[in-house]
């Protein structure tokens, strides 16, 4: 780890360095895939890029100077709260700061005998939000300068999701899906004209339990030639030194659980889980109005005890903008064929991971599932077809709208993200996620069943403005916390509501 802190840190500076900072006529490539950028970019721009919406956020992101105090209930599992949380948001030039200090404290347990119901633990607050010392880190929601696909980004917090790349190792993977566990994510990105990379780490206080790189080069950066300017070579690897790789069971079949951590885990063996990659890519078409860029990556599933197979993926991102400023349409849309065996799988550190990688859940979760990574390594090794589409459109700083879609031919392939946000109104705020992970029947995507089954996560929010100094904030989710009754990860439906009293300053 700390020979992959030096030498990643040696490159970092040395493309800072040598290379010439990109003017905004360059468009810095390769410019990343998908990865939860914080908000709609302004219409300002001359050509939008990035993120056209927030997807893979689990609360509403707001992007004012404002503070304020929130005094409100919570539903988490089958418990009751009393929730209050101080709130600070700083937008100054690019830069963006979140504070908070949530305190949720024990109102109402329905398992317990009326009598001793309420107020069950006095005016202490919930135990599994501070009990171990990454849990403190929570007050910080996210500090963030930049936005994707900027010469520089920098992005630390618990509230975004994150891809490598194009995906092919690491696509939308969410840190604090684990509503129990609280994760301090880092991303740093930085792009020169003739290279670049992207660093990330799943929580800084635990840097061996989630990483990855990529590295670019475009060797002909200096050519006035656009496929030859454009042309990036990129090495990509992402890694969980501590993958569970087998858990411990006792009598019955139930997890043995580790009681030294805290909060409590399935207890088992460890490998690693890793997936390096390089990718090939240009640009064929640079207008004012739209750009084409083709890619090819071909990427390999390794594990300490028993390696994975090897996929390969030929892309195409488009962007489209529309409209002039103060009216301006974004597009944004990915179309991906894939070829791969049945031992590897593409995007592996995705949405979900941070639960599948003790149970792999494809469907309703139970305490007999094994690990992603040995349920993945020990497949049949036969060829596999899919393919991703995705498709963003926003009218910036209005709304924006996300469907991305992939199948393939292998169990548990089959997957689908929605979003919509209503990002920058002055009086309503708003957003809503839906994930589906392991679909079996497309004809099962919205019935009422899946909505509350295990391979469903969804996340969404609401604030409006009820007097200048007066908020009402509405949250929803839908994540995992494990059952000690079962010895398995269940989702479980949650929600907020308060009431705010604060100031919001003029957006950045």
């Amino acid at each position: 780890m700390r020979t992959f802190a030096r030498s990643t840190g040696v490159l970092l500076a040395a493309i800072l360095t040598v290379a010439p900072v990109a003017r905004a006529d360059d468009a810095p490539a390769p410019e990343a895939a998908p990865s939860g950028d914080s908000g709609a970019p302004s219409a300002g721009d001359d050509f939008v890029k990035g993120e056209l919406s927030s997807l893979g956020a689990t609360a509403l992101q707001l992007h004012d100077t404002r503070f304020g105090v929130e005094l409100g209930a919570a539903k988490l599992g089958n418990m009751y709260y009393i929730l209050l949380t101080p709130q600070f948001d700083l937008a100054v030039k690019g830069f963006g700061l979140g504070l908070g200090v949530p305190l949720r404290i024990p109102l109402y347990d329905p398992n317990r005998s009326l009598k001793n119901a309420f107020m069950p633990d006095g005016w202490s607050i919930r135990k599994e939000d501070y009990d171990e010392m990454s849990e403190f880190a929570r007050v910080i929601r996210y500090v963030k300068y930049g936005k994707k696909e900027d010469n520089i980004f920098v992005n630390i917090g618990s509230e975004y999701a994150a891809t490598l790349g194009h995906g092919a190792a690491m696509r939308r993977y969410l840190a604090n899906v684990d509503v129990d566990r609280n994760k301090v994510p880092v991303e740093l990105d930085a792009y020169g004209r003739y290279g670049g990379v992207e660093l990330y780490l799943g929580d800084l206080l635990r840097p061996d339990r989630l990483f990855g790189a990529l590295a670019f080069l475009k060797p002909l950066g200096f050519s006035e030639n656009l496929i030859a300017q454009r042309l990036s070579l990129g090495v990509t690897w992402a890694a969980d030194m501590r993958a569970p790789w087998e858990l411990s069971r006792v009598a019955g079949g139930k997890l043995q659980l580790d009681t030294t951590h805290s909060p409590i885990v399935p207890a088992g063996s460890e490998s690693s889980a890793s997936v390096g990659g390089v990718t090939l890519e240009t640009k064929v078409v640079k207008t004012q109005n739209a750009d084409l860029k083709p890619w090819i990556d071909v990427s390999k599933l390794f594990s300490g005890r028993k390696d994975g197979g090897i996929g390969a993926t030929l892309g195409m991102l488009g962007r489209f903008n529309l409209g002039s400023p103060g009216s301006m349409h974004a597009l944004r849309a990915i179309v991906e064929a894939r070829g791969f065996q049945g031992n590897y799988l593409p995007g592996y550190f995705d949405t979900f991971y941070e639960v599948q990688r003790y149970q792999y859940v494809k469907g309703k979760a139970d305490a007999s599932l094994p690990t992603k990574l040995f349920d993945v390594v020990n497949r049949p090794a036969d060829m596999q077809y899919g393919y991703y589409l995705e498709l963003q459109w926003a009218w910036i700083d209005r709304l924006a709208v996300t469907i991305a879609w992939e199948d393939a031919t292998v169990k548990g392939g089959r997957n689908i993200a929605l979003h919509f946000e209503l990002p920058a109104s002055d009086r309503l705020k708003f957003f809503g996620s839906l994930h589906r992970r392991s679909l079996e029947n497309t004809s099962d995507l919205f019935t009422s069943e899946q909505f509350s089954a295990d391979n469903t996560a969804y996340f969404a929010g609401l604030r409006f403005k009820l007097l200048p100094i007066l908020f009402l904030n509405l949250r929803a989710w839908r994540a995992w916390q494990m059952d000690l009754s079962t010895s398995a990860f269940s989702a479980n439906s949650g929600f907020e509501g308060n009431l705010e009293v604060g100031y919001e300053f003029s957006r950045d």
